[in-house]
């Protein structure tokens, strides 16, 4: 393995069934108001408490740790490290 404590964080966080955080994905259709917007504009992370991983483009393209000037498009997937509630927090934007 060349990275033994990030693949045996990642096999705790899944398997435990008390720790509340998980990857998540959600289309950007599903948060109408933040189509156009940018990552800084949007607020998510502040707005939520999430962590946003990457925004996977509907070319197949991705932005890992997606900076500031990311801009929000219809076709575009979020990729999240999220509890329940900050899940929940998100599709109330």
């Amino acid at each position: 393995m060349i990275h033994p404590t990030v693949v045996q964080f990642l096999d705790a966080m899944l398997k435990d069934t008390s720790t509340a955080i998980r990857f998540e994905e959600i289309r950007i259709s599903e948060l109408k108001s933040i189509v156009g917007l940018s990552v800084k504009e949007a607020d998510i992370a502040n707005k939520t408490g999430l962590i946003e991983l990457a925004v996977m483009h509907d070319n197949g393209s991705c932005e890992f740790n997606p900076g500031d000037e990311i801009r929000y498009k219809e076709g575009d997937t979020l990729l999240v490290m999220s509890s329940r509630d900050q899940i929940g927090r998100l599709k109330k934007i």
